[in-house]
């Protein structure tokens, strides 16, 4: 297909979830006010767990001077990202055919919904375009320091000229797990079907994302993709993208990024090239780790003592590190 959108379209249902919990006014109205005013085949529900946020979701809406009945507002104690997720995935309507996930201090561009959903509707079960953070120029097409791991549109099959809509040629979820943050959160969607009770991890207080991508890659047969840049990350309440090297901030991403290696290697089944890249960042996190605590320890800065030995205990591992030995090694992680 080339020619764009074209005839009658079916209107399909989408879910927008949002987990919100932010401190600066604004930052949600702007996300909502973006997603409101997509246009297309498609009816919406929007759904916000305000996961006990400083400012309420509720707040937020009504000081910028709108609330709409396609927003619902579920609120509870603070649970995490993760748990905020689940909350709204749990609370969707019986009649959403495709899920969009969308952080709140991110804003779609005009016409993301739409590609999406066409996309969805053409019998693909993902959908993801090119996305930047509000303060930089490189977008995740072009984030990897690795040239060959750039996700060019002239390698894959064109199925929309007007709308810039490729299909995914190879297998993605081999790219994936080494490309895991070529997809924002907030920039696709999915069919609700093919992994209707996938949840984030709970346990997980960062990562839980990545992780859940991996998983619905593993799950999907066709995937689309727009390299237009369809989304603009914010900067709200995230340790990813505050936490400068050397803080105690990056102590308990690295600390994260363990975690998350040694969960993706337990919990997806992994060839042995794919084995060996997780276990290289893995290798890395370890050693980001060492070197950030033994930053802050010369420095007689303040930083979290019970993460690091949480860290310690949980991956024994990373004792070698701290020591200068062989810590990457990956034996005692299977």
């Amino acid at each position: 297909m080339s020619g764009g959108l074209t005839g009658v379209e079916r209107r399909a249902r989408v879910a927008v979830v949002i987990p919100y919990y932010q401190r600066k006014l604004g930052v949600l109205a702007g996300c909502v006010r973006s997603i409101l005013a997509q246009e297309g085949p498609f009816d919406l529900e929007v759904v916000i767990v305000d996961d006990g946020s400083p400012l309420s979701a509720e707040e937020d809406l009504r000081l910028a001077g709108f609330m709409d009945p396609r927003v619902r507002i579920v609120r509870q104690s603070n649970a995490g990202a993760g748990a905020a997720r689940n909350k709204a995935l749990d609370s969707v309507g019986a009649a959403v055919e495709y899920v969009a996930l969308m952080d709140s201090d991110d804003q779609w561009a005009d016409g993301f919904l739409a590609v999406a959903v066409h996309a969805l509707n053409e019998g693909c079960d993902l959908f993801f375009s090119d996305s930047r953070r509000f303060s930089q120029q490189a977008t995740r097409f072009h984030w990897e320091a690795d040239p060959a791991l750039h996700l060019r549109a002239e390698d894959h099959l064109l199925i929309d000229s007007d709308q810039a809509l490729y299909q995914y040629r190879g297998d993605f979820f081999d790219y994936a797990v080494r490309r895991s943050s070529i997809m924002s959160s907030s920039a696709m969607a999915y069919r609700r079907s093919i992994a209707s009770e996938l949840r984030f991890s709970e346990r997980l207080r960062n990562g839980q994302d990545r992780l859940f991508k991996l998983h619905l890659s593993r799950r999907v047969k066709r995937v689309a993709f727009s390299p237009r840049v369809l989304c603009i990350e914010g900067e709200g309440v995230n340790i990813f993208d505050s936490a400068s090297w050397g803080s105690p901030k990056a102590l308990v991403l690295s600390s994260s990024y363990i975690e998350l290696a040694k969960t993706v290697r337990a919990e997806l089944p992994l060839n042995e090239r794919q084995r060996q890249y997780v276990d290289g960042q893995l290798i890395s996190a370890r050693k980001d780790f060492v070197a950030n605590l033994v930053h802050l320890l010369k420095r007689r800065m303040r930083f979290d003592w019970r993460l690091v030995l949480r860290t310690l205990r949980r991956d024994p591992a990373a004792i070698l590190a701290l020591f200068g030995l062989k810590g990457g090694r990956t034996s005692g992680t299977h």
